[in-house]
């Protein structure tokens, strides 16, 4: 690639913001095949410049650089280049999802490192896609790449997406794939959550999935990709990295940014667990968690989200973060403050952490059991979360019919109206007699039996204000499908009315419980309109007709302990409820 010369079309000033050079030019890749991308570089100052990629399947509309806020890194002295990744828009060759991304990112960082106006120095940016297409393109190991900056990327596959604990991502399917135009205009994103369905009632009206995809003119390779795997295996290995993986591409300096709504935190985290657990102790590597959603984490945060009120110190400036970042690794100027490895925004008590890693040292795992005398359904049940563990106790039961499934709620949502409905558990903690922080991943580990050939089970964490606000602490996780309790690379069969052990992950969160205030547990079987509603019957959910309401155990016993594992720090440890 070093002897490929620059095909680009300058499109004037005129065509661009006040003070930036814009040209639009072909990359070629490796295969022939030519991706179009603009450039921007400061017109007032002489090249060569380092540069920064991003690539996108979306758009590359000039009006995209003001939003994005790359003024700021022209202002550096740093070229960006904008790309359209392969199929989408005016560049060349078909869309393969991520399985393209690595060697397509690779030749076109050595591209732009051989420009004339390029001085070989070259990142990396962007959000959501544009992130795990880093992170694929860093694992190639491009000569001249120094670093890369991810926010929000996915890659926790099957337990975020295309699957999120096995079941099928409505979202993914019904709004993000047909999202990609074949213009490239940038469509709903990830973290949308509604379909063709009854939203009135809630209600998924029509059976199979497969027959509804087709209906609404949802088709193409990578949606049958998706429905014809149905395990971990394969194809999807090649995009999910692994330790080893994140070891090689912590070799550059790193930053990321998630957020406690981040519908694609699950992945962000993912990576950053790999990365922490193999990158050397003075890696430059960074973690950045705010109180944000999924485009917040790239544009900037708000001070509050629904019922939350996090006051204006929550706001970080994220482009000053980038800049700053920038600075150090791209422009190797070491002149300002090396920022902590892990920041992390906590809810409630509205304050910043810095940490020498997360989840945080002082963090302690500490079980909160639950407890009932067999009627824990509803909210006015007798469920409870306890610090002392079960001795002989009655389990709960509720039916879960896939015609009717429990509605999925965004993070920060008062969820007390679904809290009345009689396919879900309520447990409930004591009021706190003082603060107790939390901040880390939270697993749920149930025993639980279905009288189903297959279920699934659905989980998320509540903070309950003395005002009886259920306020969701949790976003896009918490469910597994009962066929995958033994891991994503197999399905195992369920043994109807079988007490089986289920470990389910919780959303990752930074939350202080206040004086006053409790601890909740919902426990159900569906997430609609996020997942697919599992149809009972053990069959393949994607071409099954047919539907069964199923009756659910929950068992909280001597033999059965099912409990929430919750990160407290050790400076609240003392203070969990009894």
């Amino acid at each position: 690639m070093d002897d490929a010369v620059d095909v680009g079309v300058d499109v004037g000033v005129d065509a661009g913001p006040p003070g930036v050079r814009v040209t639009q030019v072909s990359v070629p890749l490796r295969d022939g095949v030519g991706l179009l991308a603009r450039v921007y570089q400061p017109a007032t100052l002489a090249p060569p410049f380092p540069a920064v990629v991003v690539r996108t399947p979306y758009s590359i509309d000039v009006s995209e650089f003001d939003r994005l806020g790359w003024d700021a890194y022209l202002d550096l002295g740093v070229a960006v280049v904008h790309q359209l990744v392969r199929g989408q828009g005016g560049s060349g060759g078909s869309f393969d999802f991520f399985w393209q991304e690595g060697r397509d990112g690779y030749d076109t960082v050595e591209w732009v490192a051989a420009q004339a106006w390029c001085d070989g120095r070259v990142g990396m940016d962007g959000g959501s896609y544009l992130g795990t297409a880093q992170y694929l393109a860093a694992l190639e190991s491009p000569p001249h790449l120094r670093c890369i900056m991810p926010t929000v990327p996915a890659g926790d596959l099957f337990d975020e997406l295309p699957r999120i604990g096995g079941a099928l991502h409505l979202g993914f399917l019904f709004e993000w794939i047909p999202s990609l135009a074949p213009t490239g205009s940038a469509g709903p994103g990830p973290d949308a959550v509604t379909g063709p369905f009854d939203e009135g009632s809630g209600r998924l009206t029509a059976r199979p999935l497969s027959e509804v995809l087709r209906r609404h003119g949802i088709g193409g390779p990578l949606v049958d990709e998706v429905l014809r795997s149905d395990t971990l295996t394969g194809r999807w290995c090649e995009i999910q990295l692994t330790d080893d993986d994140h070891e090689r591409v912590s070799r550059i300096p790193i930053l990321t940014v998630t957020g406690w709504a981040d519908g694609d935190q699950a992945g962000g985290l993912y990576h950053w667990a790999g990365i922490q657990r193999r990158a050397a102790a003075t890696a430059p590597v960074h973690l950045i968690i705010g109180p944000w959603m999924h485009q917040q984490c790239y544009l900037g945060g708000e001070p509050s989200l629904h019922e939350l009120e996090f006051g204006p110190q929550s706001v970080l400036d994220i482009r000053a973060e980038r800049v700053a970042f920038l600075r150090r690794h791209l422009l190797d100027d070491p002149s300002g403050a090396v920022p902590p490895r892990a920041r992390v925004f906590v809810t409630g008590s509205n304050r910043w952490r810095a940490d020498a890693c997360y989840p945080p040292a002082d963090v302690q795992p500490t079980p909160l059991y639950l407890r009932s005398d067999g009627g824990a359904r509803t909210a006015s049940g007798d469920g409870r979360l306890s610090a002392a563990s079960p001795a002989d106790e009655r389990p709960d039961r509720f039916a879960f019919d896939p015609t009717d499934p429990f509605p999925y709620a965004m993070y920060g949502v008062d969820v007390r109206e679904a809290e009345d409905r009689p396919d879900v558990l309520i447990y409930t903690s004591a009021p706190a007699h003082e603060d107790v922080e939390i901040v880390g991943d939270i697993w749920l580990s149930l025993h639980a039996a279905t009288d189903g050939g297959d279920t699934d089970w659905a989980a998320r964490l509540v903070d309950v204000t003395p005002d009886g606000r259920a306020v969701n602490l949790s976003h896009g996780r918490g469910y597994l499908r009962a066929r995958y309790r033994e891991g994503f690379d197999r399905t195992v069969r369920v043994e109807p009315g079988a007490a089986h052990a289920y470990r389910i992950r919780l959303q990752d969160v930074g939350h202080t419980f206040l004086r006053g205030h409790r601890v909740r547990l919902e426990l159900t079987s569906s997430m609609f309109p996020l997942a697919d509603p599992n149809p009972n019957t053990g069959t393949d959910p994607v071409t099954e007709s047919a539907v069964r309401t199923a009756q659910q155990t929950v068992f909280h016993d001597r033999d059965h302990p099912s409990h929430l594992m919750l990160p407290v720090t050790r400076g609240s440890f003392e203070r969990i409820l009894t």
